[in-house]
């Protein structure tokens, strides 16, 4: 009985572990971009962000991070793309739960903003990106790598890998709870910019996702969710930075 906690204690370390492994690339991305570039150009390196670098240094160091953690989940998966990927008996099931999956992120994003508008929290995710009006080639390479890298990438990591692994530590219902709980944490200081409702908003997605994942037993219609997720939001914002006079302008 203790052989047999021990092992199970071992696998949660491993997992933990390979969760921050894939949580420092990001990190590691974003450093090399703000600090070690500058320091290599012979660029002051204070207070440059990657808003400052501009929105190809953005979009290089969002594809880099994504790239790495997808080579890196598939290494620890073993290449095993039944367990990453899922494999649902039917495709009809893939197709059915894609299609239901887009009004049910729609349906999180209007009750998590109709509770900000509630509560009166403003936040502006227009001033995170670099995005500039009239820049239509850098809109339009930050949508691909918000839209489709980013997606495929993370749907991969935490509904695939990560929901896999805590299924096998336990039940799928808390394999949906704590991969969405993850999922909200490690957003939380970067697309949700630290607001509260927007993490709520990201747990509440991560929710969803999860519920599709197990559902469908496949991660093809959480990817279609979120892609489709961030299109909506790269809309929302690309409106404020294109016309300012909607009153959503960045401050």
């Amino acid at each position: 009985m203790s052989l047999a906690r021990s092992c199970l204690t071992k696998r949660w370390l491993i997992l933990c572990v390979d969760v921050v492994v894939c949580l420092a690339f990001a990190v590691c991305a974003s450093l090399v971009a703000t600090r070690v570039y500058p320091w290599v150009a012979g660029i002051p390196s204070q207070g440059i962000t990657l808003t400052s670098l501009g929105i190809w240094a953005v979009c290089a160091v969002l594809f880099v991070q994504n790239a790495l953690i997808l080579v890196y989940v598939g290494w620890r998966g073993e290449r095993n793309w039944d367990f990453l990927l899922g494999h649902p008996s039917k495709s009809r099931t893939i197709l059915v739960y894609s299609v239901l999956a887009i009004p049910l992120v729609l349906g999180v994003n209007i009750v998590v903003g109709a509770l900000t508008v509630v509560l009166g929290v403003q936040h502006n995710q227009s001033a995170l990106y670099p995005l500039q009006a009239g820049d239509i080639i850098g809109q339009v390479a930050f949508g691909v790598v918000a839209t489709l890298v980013v997606p495929v990438s993370e749907e991969v990591l935490f509904r695939g890998y990560l929901y896999g692994k805590l299924t096998n530590l336990g039940s799928s219902t808390r394999a949906v709870g704590l991969s969405a709980l993850v999922f909200a944490g490690a957003h939380a200081w970067s697309a949700s910019i630290g607001n509260t409702t927007l993490v709520v908003q990201t747990f509440a997605l991560g929710l969803v996702l999860g519920w599709i994942r197990r559902q469908s037993q496949s991660i093809f219609p959480s990817m279609i969710a979120h892609a489709c997720n961030n299109a909506f939001a790269l809309l929302f914002v690309l409106s404020c930075v294109n016309h300012p006079d909607l009153g959503c302008a960045r401050t």
